[in-house]
């Protein structure tokens, strides 16, 4: 991706760049059982005197909800729910597992956070086009519109969820039609469901809250792993609200 692109489109997170948010991709580990998840998922505390580990959730103080999300290419996903009100760090989070075989399960992703601060909402699997997309979407509060989200599909070769992307094509995408100077305002609507963005743009000297910019759509197709950009038009005549898709 070039520099310019991620200075001038940084505003509409995870099409741009997708570790913006608080939920983590978790590195490949051998398949444990669930309950192994239940009793031992914990929150790392920072390498730093400044924090007391003491404020910080582990499982004995944690309520722990299993929930079946759905299949992806056959393999059960299931989420795990946390809450937690005798910390100050932390008080919401889940993780998504996914089935490798028999009772044993991956970890794919965490999100803890400060109930002040994220809403933790279910994830979900759709199909898009013959295609079964893993999803999870929680609103970011106070972040202007922001949701932290993630997109995976299935990868056969590895036989594991991978995650869709579409940064760069994004980014080449925008850069093709935008005036020089001009920027997406805060908290564009990315619609998984519709494979589309739109977003209103901003002039040099707007303030984000009200953008002048006119309107950026990019309509998407799931191409492997990847998010293949179909079309992408700017009107510099839109600026009325948008609205974001409705969640899942």
């Amino acid at each position: 991706m070039r520099p310019n692109a991620i200075r001038t489109f940084v505003a509409t997170a995870w099409l741009l760049l997708p570790t913006i948010g608080c939920g983590q991709p978790e590195p490949a580990q051998p398949g444990a059982p669930l309950q192994y998840y239940i009793d031992s998922l914990y929150l790392s505390v920072p390498d730093t005197s400044l924090y007391d580990p003491a404020d910080y959730c582990t499982i004995d103080s944690a309520r722990v909800v299993v929930d079946t999300v759905g299949y992806l290419n056959g393999h059960l996903i299931v989420e795990l729910q946390y809450s937690c009100t005798d910390t100050i760090w932390c008080d919401v989070g889940k993780a998504i597992l996914y089935q490798m075989e028999a009772e044993h399960y991956r970890l794919l992703y965490t999100n803890f956070s400060d109930c002040t601060q994220i809403v933790m909402k279910p994830a979900y699997v759709i199909d898009i086009d013959s295609t079964e997309v893993l999803c999870t979407r929680c609103p970011i509060m106070g972040s202007g519109g922001y949701v932290d989200e993630r997109y995976w599909v299935w990868d056969t070769a590895v036989s594991e969820p991978v995650d869709l992307k579409a940064p760069e094509a994004t980014c080449n995408a925008l850069s093709a039609v935008l005036p020089k100077g001009y920027s997406l305002a805060w908290g564009g609507f990315f619609d998984i469901a519709g494979l589309s963005l739109d977003c209103y743009v901003r002039k040099p000297g707007d303030v984000n809250a009200s953008p002048t910019g006119g309107k950026v759509s990019i309509r998407y197709q799931i191409d492997g792993h990847a998010l293949k950009v179909v079309s992408c038009q700017y009107d510099p005549h839109d600026i009325d609200s948008a609205d974001p898709p409705p969640d899942n």
